[in-house]
């Protein structure tokens, strides 16, 4: 598993610089995430430390969807709303979530 930090900002998923991503992708990972992985690696956002045999991302990488940053860093097809968790309730991204919402209807004007 990757050892990897991720967050929303303006709507997007997104997986933070320093985050530790395997190299490997699986023959069923999702083409867009394929494609993504290796234009960042073109580009150098995704680059391969000296002394560790995973990659690592050298700056912020946004996402539409947590299955889409799930899938590019795991380098399979994920589904993020279960993959990614609340670190310090342990809850997914799913569960979290509908907190929210549900936190934001119980609020009175």
């Amino acid at each position: 598993r990757a050892q990897d930090h991720s967050g929303l900002r303006a709507g997007e998923y997104v997986v933070l610089a320093g985050s530790l991503i395997p190299p490997d992708e699986v023959p069923t990972c999702p083409p867009a995430a394929r494609q993504r992985r290796s234009e960042l690696r073109r580009e150098g956002v995704l680059a391969h430390p000296i002394d560790d045999p995973r990659l690592v991302l050298t700056q912020d990488v946004a996402f539409g969807s947590p299955s889409g940053a799930s899938a590019f860093v795991g380098g399979r097809s994920d589904n993020g709303l279960l993959t990614w968790r609340e670190k310090a309730t342990g809850q997914t991204y799913k569960e979290w979530n509908e907190a929210q919402i549900e936190a934001s209807e119980t609020v009175e004007p």
